[in-house]
């Protein structure tokens, strides 16, 4: 499948630290709980909530090796300012690693891994060809953009605002209404005190952008829009909805009930917002999670 966003996604940093350090403090991850298991065949149904299903960082790999060190877990964790607040069992363990007292997790070569199997069942991108499928059943050209988004919302709200920007031109010869779809996971910076998640923060993000003069210009041609983003798990951030969505007429609602999103965005404040506009989407928890999902709904007026 091609990236048309994103096509060099890097690990997160983030995700880093809480591999590597994850790894390093559990009595199964790591490979641990393969070398447990061992000399029993251990066979892995995965269910992918990581960019490219890599099975080192997924659960961080209970049944796969592990080519960090304790001394990588040092270094990420000092490097972003975590080690000396870090409670003095988990510096005590990873410096008795870092001197050979406690051992490693496991790596490639290690025999426990010729009797350990891993199948990815599900991942983000089977998420979005099923709602490719149903996009298409209900009447709607359905295209793939990507899998594996990453990045702060806000700037990814931008980047596929001028990316529809460009598309708007040849909607009006469109003979279907078009459903753009991508996945993968944001993140978000906090600036303020509201609450919110990255799927809120990008739909509120993108009613900005799509107000912006470029943009508003180049879809002023009578083109009708939707923008959806959801958590597949049911949950964005520490809020009760999967995400939120937003329509052509969401800021003039908003501008009837006296709401300012620029403001709310600062605060990060994406739920507050979408709870007073009636966006928000809520779910419930699904009892799985791969990642992201937005859905971009383009049709010629």
């Amino acid at each position: 499948m091609t990236d048309y966003l994103n096509p060099n996604p890097v690990p997160s940093p983030v995700l880093s630290v809480v591999t590597f350090a994850q790894e390093h403090l559990s009595g199964i991850k790591g490979g641990r709980l393969a070398k447990a298991a061992y000399p029993a065949t251990v066979v892995s149904l995965v269910i992918s909530d990581v960019n490219g299903d890599d099975l080192e960082t997924i659960a961080s790999g209970p049944a796969y090796w592990d080519s960090s060190t304790f001394a990588d877990a040092r270094d990420i964790l000092e490097s972003y300012g975590l080690w000396d607040g870090a409670p003095p069992s988990v510096k005590a363990r990873i410096e008795a690693g870092d001197r050979g007292e406690a051992p490693e997790t496991l790596k490639s070569d290690d025999p426990v891994f010729e009797n350990a199997h891993a199948f990815v069942i599900g991942n983000n991108l089977a998420a979005l060809r099923g709602a490719r499928r149903r996009a298409e059943g209900l009447g709607f050209e359905p295209f793939i953009l990507t899998s594996t988004d990453e990045g702060e919302a806000r700037k990814a709200a931008h980047d596929y605002a001028a990316f529809i920007a460009g598309l708007a031109c040849s909607m009006s010869a469109a003979p279907k209404p078009v459903c753009l779809l991508a996945g993968g996971e944001l993140t978000v910076e906090v600036r303020g005190k509201g609450r919110g998640g990255r799927n809120s923060e990008f739909v509120l993000a993108s009613l900005l952008e799509f107000a912006e003069e470029e943009v508003a210009s180049a879809m002023s041609s009578g083109l009708e829009w939707l923008v959806l983003s959801v958590g597949t798990d049911g949950v964005d951030g520490p809020t009760d909805a999967a995400g939120a969505w937003v329509d052509g007429s969401t800021a003039s609602r908003a501008r009837a009930l006296g709401l300012d999103p620029a403001a709310y965005l600062e605060d990060n404040d994406s739920y507050g917002f979408f709870k007073q506009t009636g966006n928000l989407i809520v779910t419930g928890p699904t009892g799985t999670n791969v990642m992201d999902l937005r859905v971009f709904l383009l049709r010629a007026a």
